[in-house]
């Protein structure tokens, strides 16, 4: 009997761990790129486990968009972001999230894994911050700096879109930019006359090449 419930015991603290440490094993930060066909857009999600359920948060720059539910059972993720209908499902195997995310039939797949410092983030680059306008297309570009992150809003007659975040490889900012919904990649390079080169990609879209002239330098 004595054996039984040592057994019971010892099967019930193994179920207890097991289960704790699958919850800790989607906490902190993670790094992912979700796929629109050709395009290939990164992004961040930070998880935060609660007891038996789980908050992920998609971050663009200083900005992020939270879950309203979430779980984590057995390996499967399952996350819902309220009312723009953006749902996240993945499976964790070897340490990896494979799964899609999206609203309704419209859904795209991902893979993520959890940040490490070893990775290549790349470095702060040159300043640009300031207001840079691109006039024959009514498109101005909001740039500022955030330690070593570069963060754009991008302003045009459809509305404005950002923070787009990223940082600077030695020759060409890359930003990037998903919040479940939109997305997008901005490539910048500045020129020795000091305008740049503005490549724009979004899904479904045709890829943008633009020529920004700075207007207001930021302080």
């Amino acid at each position: 009997m004595k054996i039984n419930i040592l057994l019971l015991n010892a099967f019930a603290l193994f179920s207890l761990v097991m289960a704790c440490g699958w919850t800790q094993a989607l906490d902190g930060r993670w790094d992912g790129t979700v796929s629109y066909g050709a395009l290939k857009v990164p992004f961040t999600i930070y998880f935060e486990p609660n007891g038996n359920t789980l908050k992920g948060s998609l971050v663009n720059g200083d900005t992020r968009v939270s879950s309203t539910e979430g779980s984590f059972e057995a390996g499967s993720l399952r996350l819902a972001f309220g009312t723009s209908g953006t749902r996240l499902e993945a499976t964790l195997v070897n340490g990896e999230l494979k799964g899609t995310i999206g609203n309704g039939q419209d859904l795209h797949p991902f893979t993520a894994s959890q940040f490490c410092s070893c990775a290549i983030e790349g470095e702060a680059g040159p300043d640009i911050s300031g207001a840079w306008d691109v006039p024959d297309a009514k498109l101005r570009l909001t740039i500022r700096r955030k330690g070593e992150d570069t963060l754009a809003h991008l302003s045009r007659p459809s509305g404005e879109f950002g923070p787009i975040a990223g940082r600077f490889d030695g020759v060409t900012f890359t930003l990037d930019y998903f919040d479940g919904i939109r997305a997008a990649v901005l490539e910048i390079e500045q020129r020795k006359d000091g305008s740049l080169d503005v490549k724009l990609m979004e899904p479904g879209a045709e890829v943008k090449k633009y020529r920004a002239v700075q207007t207001t330098p930021q302080k």
